[in-house]
């Protein structure tokens, strides 16, 4: 496996990227529906990472992580080019709806087979993935609204988009927490591994539990950014707050997967 601080700096690099095309392009069919819509594909995004981390692709030939996340990137981009054309044509609004539909099928497919495969399936752990899919808003709406109080604005421009990504980033918190304290297996997902190493150079060590504050600050400081970029073009917005939803939401299914499914 890639080491965490690697897989940091690719999705910093990569986050970068999305957000710059995002600014260049000025006719990007993004709104604040397309941001949450991204959600299921990115669980399916993560859950076959984990069949290939656990070896079920390993008797198919070319298949890697990679090509498999490109082709899913691939199919989803043209999804929702493709339905947000057609709903442009025939003066449909909402279109992000079918890419979240076609996302949430395929997660379904896609988590439904590691269920189905998985070595370590009981009760016990399925109710800790429930437990960090509510446990994740409900930690997130707070400091969500705190900053809708201190930096009006931001909320004003991002809404729903920045509290999805708020949501994501605390996921990565839960997921990363239920991994290394209650299941332990030392698995941590990219936001916590980069809070880790962020304080470990001054030699604290709180627990994962512990660190879910910082995620919230995390997820509230970087909306309150991106929110103040959409000031001026809100499209760049809208990315910035997709690829840390993305990235956060992705890192952490993986964890939270591979943890509760494989041990």
């Amino acid at each position: 496996m890639v080491e965490p601080t690697v897989q940091l700096v690719a999705a910093v690099a990569v986050g970068a990227l999305a957000v710059g095309v995002a600014g260049w392009v000025k006719s990007l069919p993004i709104s604040e529906a397309t941001v949450p819509a991204t959600g299921p594909w990115t669980v399916a995004a993560g859950g076959v990472v984990v069949a290939a981390e656990v070896g079920v692709y390993d008797g198919v030939p070319y298949v890697t992580v990679p090509t498999l996340l490109v082709s899913l990137l691939v199919v989803a981009l043209g999804i929702w080019l493709a339905f947000t054309g057609i709903a442009q044509l025939r003066k449909r609004p909402h279109s992000e709806r079918y890419l979240a539909a076609s996302g949430t099928g395929t997660a379904v497919v896609v988590v439904g087979s590691l269920l189905f495969t998985a070595s370590d399936v009981t009760p016990v752990r399925l109710a800790w993935i429930a437990l960090a899919v509510v446990v994740a808003p409900v930690v997130a709406v707070g400091p969500y609204f705190v900053l809708s109080l201190v930096y009006t604005d931001a909320v004003a421009q991002l809404r729903f988009a920045g509290l999805y990504a708020v949501t994501a980033v605390v996921f990565d918190g839960v997921a990363s927490a239920i991994a290394t304290e209650t299941l332990g297996t030392g698995r941590e997902a990219l936001v916590t591994s980069g809070l880790s190493l962020a304080v470990g150079t001054v030699r604290v060590s709180p627990s994962g539990w512990q660190l879910l504050a910082a995620h919230a600050l995390v997820g509230v400081v970087a909306v309150a950014a991106l929110g103040r970029i959409g000031r001026w073009r809100l499209s760049v917005g809208y990315a910035g707050t997709a690829v840390l939803s993305v990235i956060a939401l992705g890192s952490g299914t993986t964890v939270l997967l591979t943890s509760a499914l494989f041990g």
